[in-house]
């Protein structure tokens, strides 16, 4: 066999592999999961113990990602019962979209210690910025470059910023 015969196997297989990721990224970015770890530290306060904390990020809201993925993001935190949450940013993604269709589902969401957010670098993205810090539900808590204290604990976002 000559040399483009193998050239054209080698680009068919680069292709097959390129496409099997690309729907595995899609697939998983989809079906977001729990997973689970105990914090055991010395220097953790005593008000956090048996607390429930649940991290979450890059939830992408936006012209893809709308209501029905909320919902399912909202369920499975519910069903976890935590006693706080913290999003670290990239709560929506794209220049513009409905952003009602997908928030209403965040504010069923009431944790004791509540429900805390960060800006991430996709939320300057947004063409309509004002319009998106506007329909922030009332349950969640920017605290995108500020200082709160929680349980004696002293809680810090930062923005993202770009050079």
């Amino acid at each position: 066999l000559c040399c483009k015969d193998y050239t054209h196997v080698l680009v068919l297989y680069i292709l097959l592999i390129s496409s099997i990721l690309i729907h595995y990224g899609i697939w998983n970015a989809s079906n977001p999961r729990i997973i689970k770890c105990k914090i055991k530290s010395d220097s953790l306060k005593t008000e956090w113990t048996s607390k429930k904390i649940i991290l979450i990020s890059d939830t992408h809201f936006g012209q893809v990602r709308r209501g029905g993925f909320a919902k399912k993001i909202t369920k499975l935190i519910s069903n976890e019962n935590p006693d706080i949450i913290f999003h670290a940013g990239d709560i929506i993604d794209g220049p513009s979209f409905p952003y009602k269709k997908s928030f209403d589902h965040l504010e069923s969401l009431l944790p004791p210690l509540g429900f805390i957010y960060v800006e991430g670098n996709h939320e300057r993205y947004s063409l309509e910025y004002d319009v998106f810090r506007s329909m922030l539900t009332k349950n969640i808590k920017d605290v995108t470059d500020n200082i709160i204290s929680i349980n004696n604990t002293q809680i810090l976002g930062l923005s993202f910023k770009e050079k």
